[in-house]
């Protein structure tokens, strides 16, 4: 499915968010996976378990080195001032893109380690939202930059090549607040669009609430900057006109370091996005329309769609056309899996198909053999379906653009307008 983002303001850390997020109690602080899901482990295989501290934990062979992550959680919770005392669990969770974390937690606080660096990437103090405190604001700014640097020391985090972005206490939930101090990597002067680290501290007395930290991306293929502004807003325009959005103008524009998903291309694919492992320098535009928060990378060096993102809120202002309408041909290639006679239709027939899969209804895939294959060809993207008139079926299965393929898997419902459209294809 789509990845959609909630923008809390056009300064947030989208990565701290997206990436490393977890509602602590009913406040604003976010800090852990936003998902969290236990692996696919048979029951057997279960990867978790318990220890007391001291004595290690019991012998669990899904989970390497337990009492060594253990260890480690609770030097860094007395290094913070948090208990560290207690029973302690230890557990694989998942959260967005892929990413894994093996967590340790007791009682009072969790810790979330890096499956594959095995750095701390979050860090929460539970316990802290099971008590009342006084939230007034007793700490500067200077104090809580310092306190924040002091916090991701103790987790062995290095802030180099980072930019303190912004300081200052947040109100949540009763009015009352949490001080918030965050980071951004850079790079050759221009920051990263998904990399840095997030503190939340007590505004009384600064102790540490929690923190997340993602400083994973690679380093761009460039940084050159051979499109400028306005020409960058014009090529995510024509590109999204090209789908069939109307985007309006841009309520923000920045050049960030991001790496490339092609967002907008898996959008109607039924497909997960996954980022590429790589990076690039990328105007980052966001429009209010048709989404409240639509955004659009663009490659700085050449206006390339790298990918961008969108809010979860319904589409409810500009235009959404159908992305079939610039549509110049169907392919109809009856017998899929014999040798094929391709049959192309245009003119008032191309028109008529394409004009009635827009209004297909999303329906759940079933396996069943396709008796034909249908290629819609839009000049620079085309959309490849399987036709099974059997179970009424129209399952979309691959997508292009500009020579690049995507899989796909979105089926849609068939009526009879479109079934006798086919049948006229046939016998083309």
């Amino acid at each position: 499915m789509p990845r959609v983002l909630l923008y809390a303001s056009a300064s947030c850390l989208v990565a701290i968010i997206v990436i490393c997020t977890r509602q602590l109690g009913n406040n604003g602080g976010e800090f852990g996976p936003q998902s969290k899901v236990s692996t696919a482990y048979s029951r057997s295989q279960l990867v978790t378990g318990s220890a007391t501290v001291p004595g290690g934990m019991p012998d669990l062979p899904s989970i390497p080195n337990k009492a060594e992550y253990i260890r480690r959680a609770v030097n860094f919770a007395k290094a913070v001032g948090w208990d560290a005392g207690g029973e302690y669990e230890v557990k694989f969770v998942r959260g967005v893109f892929g990413l894994r974390f093996l967590e340790v937690q007791n009682d009072d606080y969790t810790v979330d380690f890096d499956e594959v660096t095995r750095e701390i990437r979050v860090a929460t103090s539970k316990s802290f939202h099971r008590q009342r405190h006084d939230l007034s604001i007793k700490i500067s700014e200077p104090e809580a930059a310092k306190l924040a640097k002091q916090y991701l020391k103790a987790a062995g985090l290095s802030l180099d090549n980072a930019k303190l972005q912004g300081n200052k206490p947040v109100l949540y939930a009763n009015n009352d607040c949490l001080w918030r101090v965050t980071f951004k990597r850079m790079y050759n002067g221009y920051p990263y669009s998904n990399d840095g680290a997030l503190v939340t501290l007590n505004p009384s007395d600064g102790s540490l609430v929690g923190f997340g930290y993602h400083f994973k991306s690679p380093k761009p293929l460039s940084t050159d900057v051979k499109v400028d502004k306005a020409a960058a807003v014009e090529c995510a325009r024509t590109y999204m006109a090209e789908m069939g959005y109307g985007i309006g103008m841009p309520t923000f524009a920045e050049l960030l370091i991001v790496q490339p998903d092609d967002y907008w291309e898996y959008i109607d694919t039924g497909d997960m996005v996954e980022p590429q492992d790589i990076a690039q320098l990328a105007w980052v535009l966001r429009f209010n329309a048709p989404w409240d928060v639509t955004e659009v990378w663009v490659d700085s060096a050449n206006g390339n769609i790298l990918g961008g993102s969108r809010s979860k809120s319904m589409p409810i202002k500009g235009s959404i056309r159908s992305p079939f309408a610039s549509a110049v041909q169907v392919e109809y290639a009856p017998q899929v899996g014999r040798p094929l006679a391709v049959k192309i239709v245009k003119g008032d027939l191309c028109k008529a198909v394409v004009s009635q899969i827009p209004n297909l209804k999303r329906t759940d895939a079933v396996k069943c053999s396709f008796s034909a294959r249908i290629k819609v060809d839009c000049g620079s993207r085309s959309y490849t379906y399987g036709y099974s008139p059997a179970n009424h079926l129209l399952v979309l299965v691959e997508k292009s653009y500009k020579g690049k393929t995507y899989k796909a898997n979105c089926a849609f419902k068939t009526m009879a307008e479109i079934e006798q459209l086919f049948s006229i294809c046939a016998g083309v």
